[in-house]
């Protein structure tokens, strides 16, 4: 072996230990003069992490699908912030060193509100998104979180903001339930007739919906907002569903929009499904909500909900009378139901 004395004067800076030692005599030799062999044992590939990579997915179509920013807040809640929110006090996790905000978040809630409040003092439009960690007394959960405002239909935003998750995840498809009482809080922090569970398979993973207005005022903000949390456990537990493929359309796609005049209470998915026993599914492509709206000229206790039909006759173009048939077909079944088409 080899004994190597070290200078005085590099002792105590940069030459402490072997591996610098083979760092000077690979530089004082020339690192180009070196021969580059291949080691002897085998290198695996670092398994990979299925939560981070997840992560980074939705990360990039919030960033890159609806330009929306992250942000991060501390988990320590202040007990002014605990008021504005009428969380059960028994759940709550209070710490002991931490003085200034000494309870623990047990939802994703009060950080974003103030990202909300802080950000319109600038912007009106915008939408924020949040990877954290929520505390029980038991035990602690990931959740990701987004709070959104603007001039669009943001309910309708956020709705597609989960499902553009789900097709992102490949995880079977995702449904929107009533609320539930006392589940992640959303009795307290979204407006009763405008929310929904967010729900696959057998499991609730989430909430979804328009902010409650007291909630809202308690913070100062005097603009609508919505809000979206997930269970990112459960999210990422969701079995990958198989993709299929089929061959692009030979001939164009007709459509054309319905707007029904319902009561205010009702669900969307009551006149999806008269729209899906109406219409023919082999010419059926996709039904979207393109828009609602309340208030004058709509009758009062009723809005309006409007609908693109999409169609396609797969192996020949439909014509005009096709379309009109099925349309007029689907505005009789509605009103058969007991709706009212716009312009009747």
């Amino acid at each position: 072996y080899l004994i190597v004395e070290v200078p005085v004067h590099r002792r105590s800076k940069d030459v402490s230990i072997g591996a610098d030692i083979i760092e000077e005599i690979g530089r004082i030799y020339g690192y180009n003069n070196i021969e580059p062999v291949s080691p002897l044992f085998t290198m695996d590939r670092a398994p990979v992490n299925k939560s981070v990579e997840k992560s980074d997915k939705i990360k990039t179509l919030m960033v890159n699908g609806f330009g929306a920013n992250e942000v991060m807040n501390y988990p320590f809640v202040k007990k002014e912030d605990i008021g504005n929110i009428p969380f059960d006090q028994k759940r709550i996790i209070e710490t002991v060193d931490e003085k200034e905000a000494p309870f623990l978040r047990y939802s994703m809630i009060n950080g974003l509100m103030k990202n909300l409040f802080e950000n319109l003092k600038n912007y009106k439009d915008f939408t924020l998104f949040e990877f954290g960690r929520v505390y029980f007394d038991n035990a602690e959960k990931k959740r990701f979180a987004v709070i959104s405002t603007g001039k669009s239909s943001e309910f309708l935003k956020m709705k597609k903001i989960a499902v553009s998750i789900s097709k992102e995840l490949k995880t079977p498809p995702i449904r929107f339930n009533r609320i539930k009482e006392d589940f992640m809080s959303a009795d307290t922090i979204l407006h009763p007739g405008r929310s929904a569970v967010v729900s696959a398979v057998k499991y609730d993973l989430g909430i979804l919906g328009e902010l409650h207005p007291v909630l809202l005022k308690k913070y100062g903000i005097d603009v609508p907002a919505t809000y979206m949390e997930l269970d990112v456990e459960q999210l990422y537990d969701l079995p990958e569903r198989a993709l299929k493929f089929t061959s692009l359309f030979k001939f164009p796609s007709t459509s054309f929009d319905v707007t029904v005049i319902v009561p205010d209470k009702t669900e969307a998915d009551q006149l999806l499904k008269i729209i899906k026993k109406s219409v023919d599914s082999k010419l059926l492509v996709e039904t979207m909500i393109v828009d609602h709206f309340k208030g004058s000229p709509i009758p009062e206790g009723h809005l309006s909900i409007s609908f693109r039909i999409v169609l396609n006759g797969k192996e020949r173009t439909l014509t005009a009378d096709e379309m009109r048939s099925v349309q007029q077909k689907l505005f009789n079944d509605f009103r058969k139901e007991g709706y009212k088409i716009s312009g009747d």
